[in-house]
């Protein structure tokens, strides 16, 4: 019997997929996002939020941002998301706006801890979810500030959900 040496093991890494969007709704003033995270053992992690006064570019980012915010350790991603924006964004093919540039930099520090890959994608099943809990998202706080128009929120910008 020979002995193993586990320095020359090549380690396996299991990908997870991360499908992202984001949404806004103009004349609410609301931007949304949505992600779908499927895990390397079969289970997913599903999130949503929403922001005051944001454009969908920025809520695209915030769906990157948040979906990776899942993981605990250094992991091996593929990004799928229908945002030009995001993907030259981390690519720095693009001029960054100084109202995102606080999410732009806390992108990069996620893209430098894990090995993202990053596909552009169009009407992929996962990715209409991910759109849905985007448009969910704003939809349910729409109802929820009609129902509790007198109600004054003290809460931070950035809501979030994850279920």
């Amino acid at each position: 019997m020979g002995v193993v040496d586990f320095a020359s093991v090549p380690s396996v890494t299991k990908t997870y997929n991360l499908y992202a969007d984001g949404s806004e709704f103009t004349n609410l003033k609301l931007g949304g996002y949505g992600y779908v995270l499927d895990c390397p053992d079969g289970t997913e992690i599903i999130g949503k939020g929403y922001d005051y006064d944001r454009r969908i570019n920025t809520m695209e980012l915030y769906a990157v941002i948040n979906g990776l915010y899942n993981l605990n350790t250094p992991s091996s991603i593929i990004v799928y998301t229908d945002s030009k924006y995001v993907i030259d964004g981390v690519n720095s093919r693009i001029k960054i706006n100084q109202k995102v540039s606080a999410a732009w930099f806390e992108m990069k520090l996620l893209a430098q801890v894990h090995d993202i890959t990053w596909v552009k994608v169009v009407n992929d099943p996962q990715h209409l979810r991910a759109h849905h809990y985007a448009r969910e998202a704003v939809l349910c706080k729409v109802k929820s500030r009609h129902v509790n128009s007198k109600i004054r929120e003290e809460s931070p910008r950035i809501h979030s959900e994850s279920f």
